[in-house]
């Protein structure tokens, strides 16, 4: 994956200029192609997300451990301020009332697929041979590490297990509080880099 601060610009550049100007693409999958980098979402969850997970009054998308999504249990996603007004945005189309990311035309799946989302990527001019859909989890993962957040955050934005049984007994906290504010501090640094400006610091 391209996770240096150059790349990961000159690809959140490329996914605006498309997303604001293809003709062609369809809502859902230019919603999907936004929010594929400030969620570091599993492409395959992110593209069966359903509207019953997802609570736009407290901005938090529920993760669900179900097959497809390699997740053991559910966790949580706190979305930044811009994030969730694109969403709410977004939920105003109502294109469907069960998946977010509809399929729109027949086909197996109800939603669109991981398939599908590369080859938009590729459209918009991302090499996705260096950089595949899951790409996102590892520049969360690299930008985080690079600006001292600690493992304990990143790692549970990712739904990583970062700590060992003995502590998983005794330290049940959601985290919510620090994690909104790494998810808000995520956010900021990505749109800093995608607009050319000085990341905020971590503290």
């Amino acid at each position: 994956a391209m996770t240096d601060k150059k790349s990961v610009a000159d690809m959140l550049q490329k996914i605006k200029h498309f997303c604001d100007n293809d003709k062609t693409t369809s809502p859902q999958m230019k919603a999907i192609m936004r929010l594929l980098p400030f969620t570091a979402m599993r492409v395959n969850a992110l593209c069966s997300l359903k509207w019953k997970d997802i609570d736009l009054a407290k901005g938090t998308i529920i993760v669900r451990a179900r097959d497809g999504n390699k997740v053991r249990k559910d966790w949580s996603i706190y979305l930044g301020r811009d994030t969730l007004n694109f969403f709410k945005e977004y939920a105003g189309l109502e294109l469907s009332a069960d998946y977010c990311f509809p399929a729109l035309l027949a086909r197996k799946t109800q939603y669109l697929c991981t398939q599908n989302v590369l080859d938009a990527m590729k459209r918009a001019g991302i090499d996705v041979k260096r950089h595949s859909n899951h790409g996102w989890r590892q520049v969360l993962k690299t930008l985080a590490s690079e600006s001292g957040v600690p493992s304990t955050l990143s790692g549970k934005a990712l739904s990583h297990n970062t700590e060992n049984n003995v502590e998983q007994i005794y330290n049940r906290a959601e985290y919510e509080k620090p994690m909104r504010i790494f998810w808000q501090w995520y956010e900021d640094t990505l749109i800093a880099l995608r607009d050319n400006l000085e990341p905020p610091r971590w503290s």
